[in-house]
């Protein structure tokens, strides 16, 4: 596997363990989904602004990392 694809696959198995777990108390699933889309926005603009040398920690280079902070909100 590539970096990249070990960073999708924690991402999407965040996503997954989040999502299965029951709503908190009095907040509707609707909550859950806004909250999931802005931490999808926060951490692939986080993706965005990080160095070549920091992405090489995680296994990614500028092309790799630019691809993947530039998707749209809804993959």
């Amino acid at each position: 596997m590539n970096g990249l694809t070990d960073v999708r696959l924690a991402l999407h198995e965040n996503d997954l363990r989040d999502s299965a777990k029951a709503p908190v108390q009095g907040l509707s699933s609707e909550t859950g989904r806004w909250q999931r889309f802005w931490r999808k926005v926060a951490t692939r603009r986080a993706l965005l602004e990080l160095e070549a040398h920091e992405l090489r920690d995680i296994g990614l280079d500028m092309a790799q990392a630019r691809e993947e902070g530039m998707k749209p909100f809804w993959r």
